[in-house]
């Protein structure tokens, strides 16, 4: 695609040149498969958002309970606000806790409060993915790189099972893939 634009900003590309099309036949196959692949992560997520009985992820009773303070809380907890078993709420990073306490008041819909927050954490995934797309789109204009990226992250098991979990390591991977989107766009 980068070839492309450089032809027609340099004016060498004749009229009958078939780079000018905006699309052939297999970036087409290409960009359907990697739009399926998005889909098929995103039905296995709300699945497994809806499926995996509470307290499998591991560490999801910790997280689901300390959203659950920073819910109560206005802005921050006080270090006397989380329930002994959680410790004190202020020693930790706290922008997941955080984002996710504010993201409980949003739930309107006749949801759990877990399922919600699970639902949350996949939109977190599928934000990942598509910024990986993105990144692996700026780094080279081979269509079947790409796809070959969004399969391998959509599919690997570990990915896609906490991706459908309260935990903060889905806000950690958007954030560790924005920075290289964004280390490598600007």
């Amino acid at each position: 695609m980068a070839r492309r634009q450089k032809k027609r900003e340099s004016g060498a590309a004749s009229l009958l040149d078939k780079t000018q099309e905006a699309f052939t036949s297999r970036e087409k196959l290409f960009s359907l498969l990697i739009l399926l692949s998005f889909l098929y992560f995103a039905a296995r997520l709300v699945y497994f958002a809806a499926h995996v009985a509470h307290g499998i992820p591991p560490d999801e009773d910790f997280h689901y309970g300390l959203c659950h303070v920073y819910a109560r809380a206005f802005l921050l907890p006080a270090s006397g606000d989380a329930d002994p078993a959680f410790g004190p709420a202020t020693h930790i990073p706290y922008l997941y806790y955080f984002l996710m306490g504010k993201m409980l008041s949003l739930n309107v819909f006749p949801l759990s409060d877990l399922v919600f927050l699970r639902l949350v954490n996949g939109l977190l995934a599928l934000l990942t993915v598509f910024t990986g797309y993105r990144w692996i789109r700026l780094m080279t204009p081979n269509p079947l790189v790409h796809l070959l990226f969004v399969v391998l992250l959509t599919n690997t098991p570990m990915f896609s099972f906490l991706a459908a979990a309260v935990s903060y390591d889905n806000l950690t991977n958007l954030l560790a893939v924005s920075t290289l989107f964004f280390f490598h766009a600007y």
